[in-house]
């Protein structure tokens, strides 16, 4: 039997190869901000824990009462580089803005718009748009996702109010270090690996949160703590499959999807309480 040929990768193909991971990167970049800095300006990330209002014991306060919670309004800001009517062409455009580095997330709201990345600062989102055009020739347009500030009435015992609050905290402050983590990725401030540590830390605290609202809300459990609770499931499926064996481009790119995935999940919290 003839004995199969080895066969190597020609000059020109490693070129190639090349040419790709260095596009690439600096789609990446681009989608970080790294070149909207300011002068002067110098990012600091600090491995802190969530402020949490309130103590996460197991055993709680039963005393019945009421209070008011105010949730703020607040804005997220997506570059949006396409909208389609159709969902398998949506689909196909979000794969090829992956392979560029973008988290290519599929926002449907009537529409299949897909998205590449998303800023809590307008100005960043606008400079990255910017940048886009210029560096890239890619089009791309702003999107808002807007959650409306809104008071809520809470009445039942105070352990169980007090946990429903820090809830609330934790996944506004989610979609955050999300975010903020895939920028310090994309612009090479952190490691793979520190990444990976520093998303398995935020697993601990939203799994401690996650198992006191299942505690102090038994079933049936109200529509708005279910839909929390979703937000902190989504999370840790993805935390426990998140590895340090991604390359940069490969994490950034999961981490800018979860991103959009988390302010998905809270959209649908922020409609229990409109349906309330």
């Amino acid at each position: 039997m003839e004995k199969r040929k080895r066969v190597y990768p020609t000059e020109r193909n490693h070129n190639r190869l090349i040419c790709s991971v260095l596009l690439v990167l600096a789609f990446a970049l681009i989608m970080s901000g790294v070149f909207a800095k300011e002068k002067g300006e110098a990012f600091l990330l600090q491995k802190v824990p969530f402020s949490t209002p309130v103590p996460l014991d197991e055993s709680f306060d039963e005393t019945w009462t009421e209070i008011d919670v105010e949730l703020p309004e607040y804005m997220w800001y997506a570059i949006q580089t396409g909208v389609f009517e159709n969902e398998e062409t949506a689909r196909q455009s979000a794969l090829a803005f992956q392979k560029r580095g973008a988290a290519g997330y599929l926002w449907e709201n009537g529409r299949f718009r897909v998205l590449a990345s998303a800023y809590p600062a307008e100005q960043e989102a606008q400079n990255v748009r910017e940048q886009l055009r210029e560096q890239h020739q890619i089009d791309s347009y702003l999107y808002q996702i807007s959650f409306p500030g809104v008071t809520l009435r809470l009445k039942g015992m105070q352990g169980q109010l007090n946990i429903l609050q820090a809830a609330f905290s934790h996944v506004h402050e989610l979609a955050i270090q999300l975010q903020k983590l895939s920028v310090a990725l994309d612009r090479q401030e952190v490691s793979v690996q520190e990444t990976v540590q520093s998303v398995l830390a935020m697993k601990t605290q939203m799994d401690i949160v996650s198992l006191r609202l299942r505690q102090r809300f038994v079933a049936p459990k109200p529509e708005t703590v279910e839909a929390i609770l979703a937000v902190f499931d989504e999370f840790n499926t993805f935390a426990s499959g998140f590895s340090d064996d991604e390359s940069v481009a490969a994490a950034g790119i999961k981490l800018k999807y979860q991103t959009f995935v988390t302010l998905w999940n809270i959209q649908t919290v922020y409609h229990t309480l409109n349906d309330t």
